[in-house]
């Protein structure tokens, strides 16, 4: 808070962008949410992901990398950008190594995580694996192969906007006596006003909150940029122009989560929450399009799950114990699977340029 605090203080207009916001409460080399040295996943944690409620979600990722490699004659490359606390590179390789030791002797699997905290969890969770590590998407080598990122971007910072009677104003960030509150003030950031025109051109209503990902943009665009031939699996929360700006979302989609709890209010908290947001699924296209990518697809999550044959994976049994191995197996398996399960959440989009 100390920082934040400080940069609003030391700033010409004596406000910061939610962006500058986010990027301290979750980035800090000092107390940035996941510079901590605390579990932040699961029962014990502030939320949950398909990859640590279950390895059967990393299985089928993995079973569907082996079929792509070899439908499309791709370098057995994969790459994992926002890699986390490194459960689901683990869960993926135990799978390709139980599927074919010499398919794991060929793979290189390349881990991009920007907590280094979270890179110190995977080296020792992943040393017996053919790992590379990575903080950012810079440092990685030219791309041949599949790049996957689940929850990724909507960790990523991003500006708020409210129109306000037919004029598009940003939502900023003041402070008094250490309090933080929001200001409106005149839309002067040129990016924001490129964004708008390039990639949202949706009519906005009035009194109506938006996020604008410009970070998410210039991460797509390097990491884009980089792949030469190869297929992209994006998984995250999101939704089209036209949902995003659904009355259901008039207050924009920004929230955050402590201990399992929903927090619409990030200015509390700060550094002790995770943030994320709903991501703008046609920019992702659009961007795609420009470096040559076509859109294989976009599933919600429980579709595509279901279409790789997760339900495959049940197993029939008389075991009556609800706590044996495979009743704990199977029940995984439905909770990715129903209408009203975490996959309901997530949208899949499947980018190829091939």
């Amino acid at each position: 808070m100390r920082k934040i605090v400080e940069a609003i203080r030391n700033s010409d207009k004596g406000v910061i962008s939610y962006h500058t916001y986010i990027n301290y409460a979750l980035y800090d080399e000092d107390y940035g949410y996941y510079s901590k040295a605390s579990n932040k996943i699961g029962k014990t944690g502030d939320y949950y992901t398909s990859s640590v409620m279950t390895p059967i979600f990393a299985e089928i990722i993995a079973e569907y990398f082996i079929k792509m490699t070899n439908e499309y004659n791709l370098p057995v490359h994969f790459y994992e950008v926002g890699s986390g606390t490194g459960d689901f590179a683990y869960f993926f390789l135990e799978q390709i190594k139980k599927l074919s030791a010499k398919l794991l002797d060929k793979i290189h699997y390349f881990s991009v995580e920007k907590s280094n905290y979270h890179r110190q969890l995977q080296k020792e969770k992943l040393g017996n694996f053919p790992v590379f590590f990575y903080e950012d998407i810079s440092e990685l080598p030219q791309i041949n192969g599949v790049v996957f990122s689940n929850e990724w971007l909507d960790a990523l910072p991003v500006h708020v906007v409210q129109q306000v009677n037919g004029e598009l104003k940003e939502v900023v960030i003041g402070e008094k006596n250490g309090s933080l509150y929001e200001r409106l003030m005149k839309l002067s950031n040129e990016d924001i006003i490129t964004y708008r025109n390039e990639y949202f051109s949706s009519n906005i209503p009035n009194n109506h909150r938006l996020e604008i990902p410009l970070s998410m943009v210039s991460n797509l665009r390097e990491l884009y940029q980089k792949i030469i031939r190869g297929i992209v699996i994006t998984i995250d929360y999101g939704w089209t122009n036209a949902q995003l700006i659904h009355p259901s979302r008039h207050t924009g989609t920004l929230r955050g989560f402590y201990k399992h709890q929903l927090l619409n209010n990030i200015l509390t908290r700060t550094g002790e929450m995770d943030i994320t947001h709903d991501i703008h699924i046609d920019t992702i296209q659009t961007l795609g399009e420009a470096f040559q990518f076509t859109t294989r697809r976009v599933y919600k999550q429980y579709d595509f799950l279901y279409e790789l044959g997760l339900l495959s994976k049940l197993t029939n049994h008389e075991n009556s114990d609800p706590f044996s191995i495979v009743s704990k197996r199977n029940r995984a398996i439905r909770s990715l699977i129903m209408d009203d399960s975490i996959s309901s959440a997530f949208f899949v989009l499947i980018q190829e340029k091939l």
